[in-house]
């Protein structure tokens, strides 16, 4: 395994050599063009997905048209939680927006894994992160207007918008592209 994963995973929970092996090899590994989903909208999600290398967006279907819920850059370790949790059919997908070099992890080895102390630490702590990133996208969907958090995202994460069709980040938004356009026009003329 590339050691981006093993330092990212470190960055929650310390692995001796030993749980880092246990863990490492329950891992498959996986790579997904631009543009396919590592998880359909309505499929059960299996797997833990270790993003290596790649953007994804989290999608939902709202009568017929689709929507970005929110980006993840690797390194990162994401999955459609409800659906893992509770073996039931996701309500969003996740779609790969650049290739992807993923490591997944099958759900009954994540669980087996929970022996392990690190193991159980890095999923509390990240379970917590996603639960605390959830709750500020959604006030923040409920509070602040388009431009306010397009302002907030070009501040907080441009390096990984400039990675990003606009027409993902404007259905992130809430808008449509020509919205997004005039507003990033607005906030150009602004700077000059």
């Amino acid at each position: 395994m590339v050691n981006s994963i093993r330092t990212f995973i470190q960055s929650y929970a310390p692995f001796s050599d030993s749980d880092w092996e246990a863990f490492s090899a329950q891992l498959s590994y996986r790579e997904y063009r631009s543009g396919s989903f590592l998880l359909e909208e309505g499929k059960l999600c299996r797997h833990l997905f270790f993003l290596e290398k790649g953007v994804v967006r989290f999608t939902y279907d709202k009568g017929g048209d689709i929507y970005s819920k929110y980006f993840t850059a690797a390194p990162y370790c994401l999955t459609s939680q409800a659906s893992f949790l509770m073996d039931t059919p996701s309500s969003e997908g996740i779609q790969a927006l650049e290739n992807c070099k993923v490591y997944l992890l099958e759900k009954a080895s994540a669980y087996q894994l929970l022996k392990l102390e690190a193991w159980n630490s890095f999923v509390r702590q990240l379970v917590q992160e996603v639960q605390i990133n959830t709750d500020s996208i959604y006030q923040e969907s409920q509070t602040l207007s388009a431009e306010e958090r397009y302002k907030k995202l070009v501040q907080e994460n441009y390096s990984l918008l400039q990675r990003i069709p606009q027409k993902h980040v404007a259905t992130f938004l809430g808008i449509a592209p020509q919205s997004l356009s005039r507003i990033r026009k607005r906030i150009a003329e602004k700077r000059s």
